[in-house]
């Protein structure tokens, strides 16, 4: 399958969001993509080149405030601007129906904007995240922000931060791995100061502990055994706070679910749409309809 990524953006106040759509650029049912902290489009590939997502979805991957080819100020910003400018970019496209799916700390981006905009997306899929940041992670990242302010390279830093982000047998297996995402992590996150931004935007998040029992909307959880970042307890907590979710945890896994576990993410995304949302190949057309006369239950579950 040819991959077509085509490359689009939007001005807003302060700068210009980069995004890419590839899939189906006709469907009536738009799937927006968040990524973690460190990279951008790349780390979606197997998710752009699934050929169920592609015939079916348009799909939509986002660069952050300053990352990858976004092009703003140095200026901090905000949580709120973060999800306000996902919101400008969904409203640019105009799809009628729109599946959120956020990854790590995009996770949490994709929580908050699903409680403001709720009316305006079908549903959810978490991978990874949680209402909270764990202590390690915490420090962890304090680490990031204390050795990027004294000059010190992000990929270099990246050499002792992304083995936490995968398990010990998907590293093992991987020839070369650390060294072509850290590469692609500091090339996305080139401007060093927007990433510094960012860390503090998330760390002044708003509190999601407060909003999770709001959000009415069908909510597909992915979580690893192996998740160090976002362990398989933030999961659970969230699975229980959720009125209409349902949790997936995978075995041997780690943080980075949708990269180690491809095929198996995939197919419980493509299970929650088909049967959740009954978004089917046959209905995909009339999407928008299935949206609105359909509501997802508890009772429901398999």
């Amino acid at each position: 399958m040819k991959l077509i990524i085509e490359n689009r953006n939007i001005t807003i106040s302060g700068g210009t969001i980069c995004y890419y759509v590839c899939g189906n650029q006709e469907s009536k049912v738009c799937m927006v993509f968040l990524n973690g902290l460190y990279h951008g489009k790349e780390a979606w590939v197997k998710q752009q080149r699934n050929l169920s997502f592609h015939q079916r979805f348009k799909m939509i991957f986002i660069d952050y405030r300053g990352a990858g080819e976004s092009q703003f100020s140095t200026d901090e910003f905000s949580f709120f601007d973060l999800v306000n400018d996902i919101r400008a970019v969904i409203k640019a496209e105009k799809p009628e129906t729109t599946i959120v799916v956020g990854y790590s700390v995009g996770g949490m981006v994709a929580l908050y904007y699903s409680y403001l905009y709720q009316k305006e997306i079908a549903g959810v899929i978490l991978l990874n995240t949680g209402i909270s940041i764990n202590i390690y992670t915490s420090k962890m990242l304090e680490g990031l922000v204390s050795f990027l302010k004294m000059g010190i390279s992000l990929k270099d830093v990246l050499t002792f931060i992304i083995p936490w982000n995968h398990s010990a047998e998907y590293l093992e297996k991987i020839n070369d791995f650390e060294e072509m995402v850290r590469e692609n992590y500091n090339k996305y996150n080139r401007n060093t100061d927007a990433l510094i931004n960012f860390l503090k935007a998330i760390k002044s998040r708003p509190n999601l502990h407060a909003i999770i029992d709001k959000i009415n909307l069908p909510v597909l959880l992915i979580g690893s055994k192996n998740d160090y970042i976002f362990p398989e307890r933030f999961q659970i907590e969230l699975n229980n706070k959720l009125p209409y979710s349902n949790l997936e945890i995978i075995e041997d896994c780690g943080h980075s679910s949708f990269i180690e576990k491809d095929i198996e993410v995939n197919g419980l995304i493509d299970s929650f749409l088909n049967k959740r949302l009954h978004f089917s190949l046959k209905e995909t057309e009339n999407a928008q309809n299935h949206y609105l006369s359909y509501w997802w239950h508890p009772s429901q579950v398999d």
